[in-house]
């Protein structure tokens, strides 16, 4: 028997005796743990799953302002999707995928205007408007790290949103006062409204919005990020920009791959 070793690999002979005067030389290759971490090294393409959570703040809602409203944690997102992933070096990479997003937002406004002169003016409204949204989403990413063996990186961000249904709840109260200095001729209009409104968005309803982000990358199998928004555009509102940019619109997301 013959051994012949080598750096990665194992080959042993073995001579076996057969019938008549031929011979048969059986070779055995064994694969060294050297060689499985050089394959694994050697992968560029990855699939997974991402799951996010985001917090933003809007400009109109159902075309009421609602920029200056309160209750901020209440517009909360959730998302989850798959990913493909392509490495272009180390720690630097490409990727797409198709996420399923969920949004729910409550906004309440209280707004109020008294001016007293040679005549009297007195406005004050209150509105709520309570809403659920579900979209499609396809993100782009690219990914800048510094290959350690915790790879912190810089991302860009690209999503395409197709918004497909929301389920709108509202009330809304105004009273508004008129009237002179002496309180003559006053007169008094109110309006309250409350309902609900449900349905799908038009084809022509989507969103374009750019992300920064700086994450981690544990492994080649696990990373997580934090980005805020740098720009967004929407083709549903009167406001062209429709979300509030930088910290007040940002996105945790955590991707796992195989």
């Amino acid at each position: 028997m013959v051994v012949t070793t080598q750096d990665t690999q194992v080959v042993e002979k073995r001579q076996v005796p057969s019938l008549g005067e031929q011979n048969i030389n059986v070779t055995i290759s064994v694969v060294t743990e050297k060689e499985k971490a050089e394959e694994k090294k050697d992968r560029i393409f990855y699939f997974g799953i991402s799951l996010g959570f985001e917090q933003f703040q809007e400009k109109t809602v159902a075309n009421y302002e609602v920029e200056e409203a309160e209750d901020y944690i209440d517009h909360l997102g959730a998302n989850l999707g798959f990913f493909l992933r392509w490495y272009f070096y180390r720690a630097g990479s490409f990727q797409f995928g198709l996420n399923a997003i969920y949004h729910h937002g409550y906004y309440y406004i209280e707004e109020s205007d008294y001016r007293i002169g040679w005549g009297q003016y007195h406005y004050n409204h209150d509105i709520s408007i309570d809403y659920h949204s579900f979209m499609a989403e396809i993100p782009l990413t690219f990914r800048f790290g510094i290959p350690l063996i915790i790879s912190p990186y810089l991302s860009l961000d690209f999503h395409v949103r197709k918004p497909i249904f929301a389920r709108i709840d509202y009330d809304v109260f105004v009273d508004v006062q008129l009237g002179d200095y002496y309180d003559y001729n006053n007169r008094d209009f109110r309006y309250d409204d409350y309902g609900s409104n449900e349905g799908t968005f038009a084809n022509s309803d989507w969103e374009f919005l750019g992300y920064l982000g700086f994450g981690f990358e544990f492994t080649r199998h696990i990373s997580i990020q934090w980005q805020m928004l740098l720009l967004d555009a929407v083709t549903y509102s009167a406001e062209m920009v429709n979300y509030k940019l930088l910290a007040d619109t940002w996105r945790i997301s955590l991707d796992i791959a195989f």
